[in-house]
């Protein structure tokens, strides 16, 4: 037993720890979409999905209240200013001290 000399096993996240974080995850995902049949479509159909979301229902059921409204930036700036932040008798409840 003493001539036997034992052999050092190393951890497969020893040698992916070299790799950048970023570099490591995006080959952990890399890795796991390369393999992938259904998911692969299933991925596609979201991502299609989004596209509609935030893209085309932005462009027709949204429109650009203060472009439309206010003539200048300025203009804009200001009513939004105006919105944000409270008028001085409504934070003490009205009473002028």
């Amino acid at each position: 037993m003493e001539g036997r000399k034992e052999k050092s096993v190393k951890p497969a996240t020893v040698k992916r720890g070299l790799r950048e974080p970023a570099a490591a995850l995006f080959a952990f995902y890399y890795e796991g979409f390369k393999g992938m049949t259904v998911g692969r479509r299933l991925w596609g159909i979201v991502l299609v999905k989004l596209f509609v979301i935030l893209v085309v229902v932005r462009l027709f059921f949204m429109p650009d209240f203060l472009e439309s409204r206010f003539a200048t930036d300025e203009q804009r700036a200001a009513h939004v200013l105006e919105c944000l932040t409270p008028a001085a008798g409504a934070m003490n409840g009205g009473r002028h001290d």
